[in-house]
């Protein structure tokens, strides 16, 4: 784990005042514009993602009762597609790739030594008072082989309390920003049940925070892709920070590699069925190949939904034409899935 990590837990944890915004340090992430997706590409163009949270594009949103293009059932996909050479890519693993950091698992043991390290009868002593704040700073000093179970449990009784607090205090965002933050300093947290749950809320009250206070959404994004990556087994979770994004937007591709995380590994989920899932997916299909949110759209529709998403799959190649978006992306789904029958 870095060492600005480490600090700004340390700052946060042991000044008077409340943390300024905890939120723990990630790669920086493309600034997104706020534009619809941009007119065909040769997928050889390299681009980055184009859409912003909590934007408006500039064209019309599609209404509800809106009806994908129908194909020409003259023309088979096999026929459009074979003068298209753009390939997928090997299906996704869990959690969204290259999102965040990943979690080192160290605990952050390193003690202080020019002072008097902390022991078990200071950690009560810190746990009677609920004194959370200190007790999380000096149990890092306890050596790991030490670490017991009643070491655990004062961890994770003071890592609750004091996210509780800022989530009582409507701090969501710096709530959400010292769980994260918590849980990559004592991984031991992510065993801890009612801190898991508590995990859980503040990341959806966070999102929705953030969301609603910004009009560029790159830096919920990065939060968002922080989160999936920390999680990828927690499909609600992941699910819901989907939706956020899906409902803050008009850009609803802008979703489709957070749906992406929801059902990678689970063919045929019931996921498949959502339609937020389908639109943000079929979208995705109008970007540039190698923009983010396409290539999500692929391993959806290729890996994981290929039977829901088939009628979009047709309808985008047929809408496209020649040398389009459309095309090369779904084409390359076709070929993938046929590859495989």
């Amino acid at each position: 784990m870095n060492q600005t990590l480490r600090c700004l837990l340390l700052t946060a944890l042991a000044s008077c005042g409340a943390p300024s915004k905890a939120v723990a340090p990630m790669p920086a992430t493309p600034s997104i514009a706020t534009s619809e997706p941009p007119s065909a590409v040769p997928p050889e163009v390299a681009t980055s993602t184009t859409a912003a949270a909590n934007t408006t594009p500039q064209q019309p949103e599609a209404t509800d009762n809106a009806q994908p293009p129908v194909a020409d059932s003259t023309v088979s996909l096999a026929e459009v597609c074979a003068t298209s050479s753009f390939k997928m890519a090997p299906p996704a693993v869990a959690g969204i790739p290259a999102a965040a950091a990943s979690n080192s698992g160290d605990g952050f043991a390193v003690g202080n030594a020019p002072n008097k390290l902390a022991g078990m009868q200071d950690l009560e002593a810190l746990a009677a008072t609920k004194s959370h704040r200190e007790l999380l700073t000096r149990a890092q000093e306890i050596p790991p082989a030490s670490r017991s179970t009643r070491w655990d449990n004062l961890v994770a009784t003071s890592a609750t309390a004091y996210v509780q607090a800022l989530q009582k205090r409507s701090n969501l965002e710096e709530a959400l920003g010292s769980a994260q933050m918590l849980l990559d300093l004592y991984p031991t947290l992510r065993k801890a049940t009612a801190f898991v749950q508590l995990h859980h809320e503040v990341s959806i009250a966070g999102m929705r925070a953030c969301l609603a206070s910004t009009y560029n959404g790159s830096e919920c994004l990065r939060i968002a892709r922080e989160l999936v990556a920390d999680s990828p087994s927690n499909q609600a979770l992941i699910r819901g920070i989907a939706d956020l994004i899906f409902g803050s937007t008009g850009a609803k591709y802008v979703a489709a590699p957070f749906y992406q995380a929801v059902v990678v590994g689970r063919a045929n989920d019931a996921a498949c069925n959502d339609p937020n899932l389908l639109e943000a997916v079929t979208r995705g299909f109008e970007l540039a190949p190698d923009d983010e949110a396409a290539r999500a759209a692929r391993d959806v529709a290729a890996y994981w939904c290929p039977t829901q998403l088939q009628g979009a799959l047709r309808s985008a190649v047929a809408a496209g034409g020649t040398g389009s978006n459309q095309v090369s992306n779904g084409c390359a789904v076709y070929r993938a899935t046929h590859a495989r029958k």
